[in-house]
């Protein structure tokens, strides 16, 4: 069955061999006109919504037959447009695909990379009170009461002497030894 669907002519005045920058202009603009909104629908048609803009990829295809050289030499401009459309599309989206495959990656990385620093900080942490522990068991009970009323409790040595009858010399003594074994048990490897 024959096509009875007009093909617009899109002849260069001169036989096609005397380009002037007017005629490619009229060239390029009488094809614009009678195919941009066909190769939209066809784009639409091939590309997911959101992925690519139909539109955007039309006028680089312009921008790509006004850049060839020899455009006297197109004999199916419909086709050729379409053809250009298509490659076009398919980097486009292969360019999209890779792009979103890098960004994964690196998402995933970045994901891998927390979990495992969040894994080793737990574990580091973990470590360090295990042997904070052991240092606590270390302490006598009077080094343990000191660490708590002035290093938790925020108690002042005054404070401390006036509720226990210790001396301030005494405290200050006591707790020095009870962080220095709680320090060698923390820094122990």
């Amino acid at each position: 069955m024959k096509n009875t669907q007009h093909e617009p002519c899109y002849a260069l005045p001169g036989g096609g061999t005397g380009q002037s920058p007017a005629a490619r202009a009229r060239f390029i603009d009488a094809l614009y006109r009678d195919h941009r909104a066909e190769l939209c629908v066809f784009l639409q048609k091939i590309c997911a919504p959101g992925q690519l803009e139909p539109e955007d990829l039309v006028q680089a295809v312009f921008v790509r037959i006004a850049k060839f050289e020899r455009i006297d030499s197109i004999q199916n401009p419909r086709a050729y447009l379409f053809k250009i459309a298509m490659n076009l599309a398919m980097t486009s989206l292969k360019s999209r695909t890779r792009r979103i495959r890098f960004l994964a990656k690196l998402e995933n990385d970045a994901e891998m990379a927390m979990a495992e620093t969040n894994s080793h900080s737990i574990n580091e942490t973990r470590d360090r009170f295990e042997r904070l522990e052991h240092g606590i068991s270390l302490l006598s009970q009077k080094q343990r009461e000191l660490i708590i009323r002035s290093r938790i409790r925020g108690e002042t040595y005054s404070e401390i002497s006036d509720d226990t009858g210790w001396s301030a010399a005494d405290i200050s003594r006591t707790l020095n030894n009870a962080l220095t074994i709680l320090d060698g048990a923390v820094s122990e490897p």
